[in-house]
């Protein structure tokens, strides 16, 4: 893979090792334990699928931060940018997307020319070029023998993916041997729209980690995140 540091510039999206000092990052770190506490009671082995019932509820930069924060253990963690119809990691991070997941899934390019170091022990292979049948490419074996692949190099694996309300992306991926997070905003997630999601989400097979609320503050600017395992009471 490409170990080459990436060099970042400041955007309109908080990422935690910008500014330590950031009220919020205590949260992420708290998210974190009670999220790897919670993949291990589930044994769903080391992918960790993260979603929401709508767009612009604040998955990516939730998926981001959280794998950054993981990433400050010293474990090795892999950001997976599934989200090929609408991709935004690369934008998170200033990559280039001119290759990744897609082009892997299609047999156009070589593992280790898509994956990019972000920060030491950090990664990130980002959706590559949008395909046009991307709910099909991430049901086939080249998925499978991939996740295995990389499962077997990183800790942790982060996988963006798009959200649950109007494709069938997330809920394929599901249904595979992955611990899923699903995001919701203070304010804007309905409890129709988490309980649709959720009922998705069982069908599918998936393995529920907990479900984040993010945007929840007691004062302006000062954004709170929980994970809420007795997600069943909203159902």
């Amino acid at each position: 893979m490409d170990t080459k540091a990436v060099k970042h510039k400041p955007g309109n999206r908080r990422i935690s090792t910008l500014n330590p000092s950031l009220l919020f990052i205590e949260s992420y770190k708290i998210l974190r334990s009670n999220l790897l506490s919670s993949l291990v009671a589930e044994t769903s082995g080391n992918i960790i699928m993260v979603t929401s019932p709508n767009a612009g509820e604040g998955k990516t930069t939730v998926c981001a931060n959280l794998a950054i924060a993981t990433a400050q253990t010293r474990s090795e963690v892999l950001i997976i940018d599934a989200d090929m119809r609408r991709p935004a990691q690369h934008k998170v991070f200033n990559i280039p997307n001119d290759k990744g997941l897609s082009s892997l899934l299609r047999g156009v390019a070589k593992t280790n020319n898509c994956i990019r170091k972000i920060y030491p022990c950090l990664h990130l292979l980002p959706a590559g070029p949008a395909p046009p049948n991307p709910s099909e490419l991430l049901a086939s074996d080249q998925i499978d023998r991939l996740l295995t692949q990389l499962g077997e190099t990183f800790k942790y694996i982060f996988l963006d993916t798009t959200s649950i309300d109007n494709v069938a992306d997330s809920l394929v991926l599901a249904g595979k041997p992955v611990g899923t997070l699903l995001i919701s905003r203070y304010g804007k997630t309905t409890y129709d729209g988490i309980s649709t999601a959720l009922e998705k989400l069982e069908h599918s097979g998936a393995k529920l980690l907990g479900l984040v609320v993010n945007g929840k503050g007691r004062r302006k600017n000062n954004t709170r995140y929980s994970l809420l395992s007795d997600y069943e009471k909203i159902k």
